[in-house]
């Protein structure tokens, strides 16, 4: 779970493991950009189809798990979900992922910056 986010991040439910096997059985023909899916489409095949509804939160938390447990080679741009063995856009993506690290490094930088001016500023007060 990630802190201030526990509604969202909590583990899956057993419920929500079965609807991840789902989804694997049909990301696992997405094989590419052309045949991507977004998380708002899954959300909604699962409503008509399973008459299963989830949040695009805990849909996001699903996908997460299927490429850490099931589905390695998923990745994700604006289109959406899909699969992919080339290595050129399996390192774009990854090269995506780290810059988005770094900038969320920057922020956490300031917010500690913050910190110790605001712990400076109370002990100057004190």
């Amino acid at each position: 779970m990630i802190n201030n986010f526990e509604e969202y991040t909590h583990d899956l439910t057993e419920q929500e493991i079965n609807i991840a096997n789902l989804v694997k059985t049909g990301l696992q023909f997405r094989v590419g950009k052309n045949t991507a899916i977004t998380n708002k489409e899954i959300c909604k095949a699962l409503l008509t189809k399973y008459n299963i509804k989830i949040s695009d939160s805990r849909m996001r938390a699903i996908i997460h798990y299927i490429r850490i447990f099931l589905l390695p080679d998923v990745i994700a741009t604006s289109k959406g979900y899909y699969r992919t063995s080339d290595v050129l856009e399996l390192q774009s993506y990854a090269d995506s992922l780290t810059e988005r690290i770094g900038a969320i490094h920057t922020i956490l930088n300031q917010i500690k910056h913050q910190i110790y001016i605001n712990q400076k500023q109370t002990n100057e007060n004190i």
